[in-house]
């Protein structure tokens, strides 16, 4: 295995630790209602559509983030990635190793 870290803008990582936030705290509250039976409000419904919305941002955030800054580096090997909110790294490690194919 072997590890690359990125270092990113604090702006991006920022926006991505919000909308990660965000989808966490909606879901938090959805779970919450439905455990004292709140599924058929109004309410419910809105903060259904809300963790919906927030939840679909914070994916198409990570998905950008993979696609610009993560993809370039991992020369088609398997991989996985971790974004670290207070250094503003994001660490890539890849699964496969390229020189035991070799030998």
């Amino acid at each position: 295995m072997s590890q690359i870290t990125v270092h990113l803008a604090e702006g991006l990582v920022s926006l991505i630790e919000r909308l990660d936030y965000e989808q966490r705290a909606s879901r938090l509250l959805l779970v919450d209602a439905a455990e004292r039976g709140l599924q058929q409000t109004d309410a419910f419904r809105k903060w259904e559509e809300h963790y919906t919305e927030a939840y679909s941002e914070y994916e198409v955030a990570k998905a950008e983030l993979e696609r610009t800054y993560v993809l370039g580096l991992t020369n088609g090997q398997p991989f996985h990635w971790k974004l670290d909110y207070q250094s503003c790294d994001v660490v890539i490690t890849m699964e496969g190793c390229n020189e035991a194919a070799s030998q």
